[in-house]
């Protein structure tokens, strides 16, 4: 069998930061209607977060925690002003 879609050579997570992962990209597709949207929050630099929210939230559950709560926060403010 051809295993051409195997990423040879790169590290695979740990089972927690695949976990984290998982739960923050789902926190961030209800804040985010736009994919675009979502995808930049999650791989730039968040000032309220003091840094890349993908990498803080896959770091530790603490991490994800604050991911998830600036989530929540920017889905409120976004409801709130329309």
């Amino acid at each position: 069998m051809n295993n051409s879609f195997k990423r040879a050579g790169r590290p695979r997570f740990a089972d927690d930061a695949g976990r984290r992962q998982g739960a923050a990209v789902t926190a961030a597709l209800a804040a985010f209607p736009d994919i675009a949207e979502l995808r930049r929050f999650m791989n730039e630099h968040d000032e309220a977060l003091g840094g890349v929210p993908l990498k803080i939230a896959t770091e530790s559950d603490h991490g994800l925690d604050r991911v998830q709560a600036e989530l929540q926060r920017k889905a409120l403010s976004r409801t709130a002003t329309g």
